[in-house]
């Protein structure tokens, strides 16, 4: 969600964060999956017919296939991050969640 905040006497757009990603890269993470699987779709054809039109949506095979196209992507672009092509939430290493918890 979006708002209004005033900071140092200034109305500044803010965009607020949603399970701690903002609306753009949830917008960006739904825009790579659906690419994924409309290319999937598009894809699935044998002898010029469709095999099935509408395969299962499945979230492990695409993100397999996301991380593939992020390691082709990343080898002719290097600067194109991989939070740039898909954001995501950066987990604490195990070690610091134990230290935490004990």
């Amino acid at each position: 969600m979006a708002a209004i905040k005033h900071i140092a006497g200034e109305e500044v757009f803010v965009e607020e964060a949603v399970d701690g990603l903002t609306r753009d890269q949830l917008e960006r993470q739904d825009y790579v999956d659906n690419a994924i699987y409309d290319l999937v779709c598009q894809l699935n054809v044998r002898e010029s017919k469709i095999v099935n039109r509408r395969p299962k949506w499945d979230m492990e095979f695409i993100s397999w296939i996301r991380i593939e196209i992020y390691r082709y992507i990343h080898t002719y672009n290097p600067d194109h991050t991989e939070m740039e092509f898909y954001p995501y939430m950066e987990n604490e290493d195990e070690e610091t969640m134990e230290s935490n918890c004990a």
